[in-house]
């Protein structure tokens, strides 16, 4: 998706990612708290980010969501645990499902998943990514607490989230930036060496999820991208990284002996 942008311009609906295709992506933990510095006059966090993940389980497809830039909880490896709004079938402390389909096999298609952005800043060729491959890079994140937190909320009036507008029976609520910039949070990459340079973005992240039959086996995600830095940005490209692996709860090293990939009919089109 190629897109130009001036300050405060919304890219609406910069992507929604329909996950019949049981996605994934990698390495993404939690980090010790730290202070964080300005940088060029863009927000900063002034402590630790208010990391949480969350887990759709009203449908068919059970699925983590975070507030700093992945989805996915890394499955058997480093997984998230289940902390933040427990739905059906959930514990605090038990290990979150990645994308468990059906719901409740303890079958999974997802190792992680991750936002990625690109653009052009001022004369600069910028990336930020919500998780990489392989160098433990993460330089998306929350508002340090009370603030920063995902919220929840449903149509069903039982609920106790329930709200007038929402949207699904549980939609889920990030917003976090790529402005961090303390290197205990955001490292330098391990490629050139180079200390983390934001672009200045906030990402506003919403994912909806249903029990009706016609509904149950996909969850939607929805990202709104907000220029928020003091400079123009241009040529901006955003991409979803996916690390798909296919094992069940029970299976060690699952991701060694599977084959991954996605139906033709559901590749990106350039907007």
């Amino acid at each position: 998706m190629y897109k130009s942008f001036r300050k405060h311009f919304r890219l609406s609906k910069a992507a929604i990612l329909l996950l019949l295709i049981m996605a994934a992506t990698t390495f993404g933990m939690n980090k010790p708290s730290q202070t964080s510095v300005d940088h060029d006059g863009l927000a900063k966090i002034a402590a630790a980010p208010n990391s949480q993940n969350c887990s759709h389980r009203v449908g068919n497809v059970w699925f983590t969501i975070t507030n700093w830039g992945f989805f996915g909880s890394q499955f058997n490896q480093d997984q998230l645990k289940e902390m933040y709004c427990l739905g059906p079938g959930a514990t605090s402390g038990s290990l979150a499902p990645s994308f468990e389909f059906p719901a409740g096999t303890g079958v999974n298609y997802l190792f992680q998943g991750a936002l990625w952005i690109g653009a052009v800043v001022g004369e600069d060729t910028l990336v930020s990514v919500g998780a990489d491959g392989w160098q433990h890079i993460n330089e998306m994140y929350p508002q340090s607490a009370p603030n920063g937190g995902i919220v929840q909320k449903s149509n069903r009036r039982s609920s106790e989230f329930y709200s007038e507008d929402a949207v699904s029976e549980q939609d889920l609520f990030a917003e976090y930036t790529d402005t961090l910039v303390d290197d205990t949070w955001t490292p330098r990459d391990p490629m050139d060496n180079r200390p983390h340079k934001p672009l200045g973005i906030k990402v506003l992240q919403r994912s909806y999820s249903w029990s009706y039959s016609y509904a149950e086996d996909f969850i939607l995600l929805d990202y709104r991208l907000v220029n928020i830095g003091p400079k123009d940005i241009n040529k901006a490209y955003m991409a979803l990284y996916v690390d798909a692996d296919n094992w069940h709860a029970s299976t060690p090293n699952g991701f060694a002996d599977d084959i991954s990939g996605y139906h033709s009919r559901y590749r990106h089109r350039r907007a």
